[in-house]
């Protein structure tokens, strides 16, 4: 091969890679977007009342999405390890019958409490709600089962599409039918189905499979038996929504409603290039990772674990260190000169070295999910959640916040080398551990990135 065609071959190599990334972030950022647009117009064309059922909506939508049974993750990584179709298609299935299942008896119980109790809530707007969170949990199966076969341009154009198509279907029928909470339900629910739908057609089009999971592959993987493997992670779902959720309650109760939005704040700049950039990043290279591992091939897990790790250097250490830099100027900027700068940029500067460190956090977290290491990881999540929200209540009813903010950042970075320990011992027949090297990459780098960053920050303060 002449140098010429091995370039243009490399060339041509990294234009797909990009692409494939880039259709992953614009499916993250379209949910960014509905955050910043779309929600301040519901807010306005709904009004107060009705807003605040759809905003309750979203945020019980939002931690059932994160405790789905483990399904989605069972599915990423049995399709990744798997690439039989036969096989993979009885997965999804009984993982779609087993999700199916769980909503119905909810629809169930609902209907019954209904029959018998007084509620405020109409049966069919809590009927309509069921059906938006059930669709969007069953979208989400079959989007995991994209990414696990490395369908990223099919998953992030579909996930994009429909993200960004129900926020103006439904922004579009509040203003030319009717501004009301029925309207809402009816537009939110029938595009989540359509969206579902849509994600279905694709994974049957990936797996070749002219029914989806038919009855006699579904005796291949049985739903209950997906449940039962789904129920570590749940617990594992539980605890991180718990951790993550909860502080804003301490906080609410021993604080000032001031010092409750000055953390919150804190808290969606710190966790915004996470959010935007690590999770796409890990989606790409997770399901190449698991890969390897299930079939033993040690040399390119640990090549696609140092690209992950140089992927987050790039992506979430590198921005992290220059937003923690420019703090001020950005948080000035973002919230427009409002009175509580300085208090933000002060919670800032503990949590976000941090929640950085935590982005790390992904790398052993594929080597577990590969090893279906599920119980650990539950136990593991169960107790630093719990000396986590003991210390903040601890911490805030003596009125110090900075010290939640630093128990919060302590907890992001000491749940990625909790994470990481239990990945090195889970591989400690391996010569050269690819766990452990990874992990020399990692510390060199943040070692790295924080000495330029300090530098600059102690020749600027001299230049002042």
């Amino acid at each position: 091969m002449s140098i010429s065609s091995a370039g243009h071959s490399v060339f041509k190599k990294l234009a797909l890679v990009g692409a494939d990334m880039l259709w992953l972030y614009a499916s993250k950022s379209s949910s960014v977007l509905v955050g910043i647009f779309f929600l301040p117009l519901y807010h306005r064309l709904l009004g107060a009342d009705d807003f605040a059922f759809a905003a309750l909506l979203f945020s019980v939508q939002a931690f059932l999405l994160m405790v789905d049974f483990g399904m989605a993750t069972l599915v990423g990584r049995d399709l990744a390890a798997d690439s039989e179709d036969r096989r993979s298609r009885a997965t999804l299935r009984a993982a779609q019958v087993a999700i199916g299942s769980v909503y119905v008896a909810a629809l169930g119980i609902i209907f019954s409490g209904w029959t018998f109790f007084d509620s405020e809530i109409e049966i069919h707007r809590l009927a309509a709600c069921v059906v938006f969170v059930w669709a969007l949990t069953s979208q989400n199966i079959f989007q995991a089962a994209l990414l696990a076969r490395r369908r990223y341009r099919y998953a992030g154009v579909i996930q994009t599409v429909g993200i960004l198509g129900r926020a103006g279907v439904t922004v579009a029928a509040l203003v030319y039918l009717k501004a009301d909470l029925d309207i809402f339900l009816i537009c939110q629910s029938a595009t989540a189905v359509v969206h579902l739908g849509m994600t279905w057609w694709a994974c049957r089009s990936v797996l070749a499979g002219d029914q989806l999971g038919s009855h006699r592959e579904s005796s291949l993987v049985s739903p209950w038996r997906m449940i039962q493997r789904g129920a570590p992670i749940l617990l594992f779902g539980v605890s991180g929504a718990a951790v993550l959720q909860l502080d804003k309650l301490i906080v609410s109760y021993w604080g000032s409603a001031e010092q409750l939005t000055a953390y919150f704040l804190a808290g969606v700049i710190c966790l915004a290039p996470i959010s935007v950039m690590a999770g796409p990043t890990a989606q790409y290279f997770q399901p190449k990772i698991i890969a390897a591992i299930s079939s033993s091939d040690h040399v390119v897990a640990g090549k696609h674990l140092k690209h992950l790790c140089l992927a987050i250097l790039l992506t979430v250490t590198m921005p992290s260190a220059l937003l923690w830099l420019l703090r001020d100027e950005v948080i000035h900027l973002w919230l427009r000169g409002a009175p509580n700068v300085a208090i933000v940029a002060e919670y800032v500067s503990i949590l976000l070295p941090g929640v950085a460190v935590g982005a790390f956090g992904f790398i052993p977290y594929s080597i577990l999910v590969a090893h279906q290491d599920f119980q650990t990881q539950a136990v593991l999540s169960s107790l630093m959640t719990v000396v986590t929200l003991g210390l903040t209540a601890a911490f805030m009813s003596k009125g110090s916040i900075l010290a939640v903010c630093g128990v919060y950042a302590a907890y992001h970075s000491g749940s990625t080398l909790v994470t990481w320990l239990r990945a090195m011992q889970l591989q400690p027949a391996i010569p050269h551990n690819y766990a452990t090297r990874v992990g020399t990459y990692c510390i060199a780098g943040v070692v790295l990135v924080a000495s330029i960053l300090l530098a600059i920050y102690f020749v600027t303060s001299l230049l002042v």
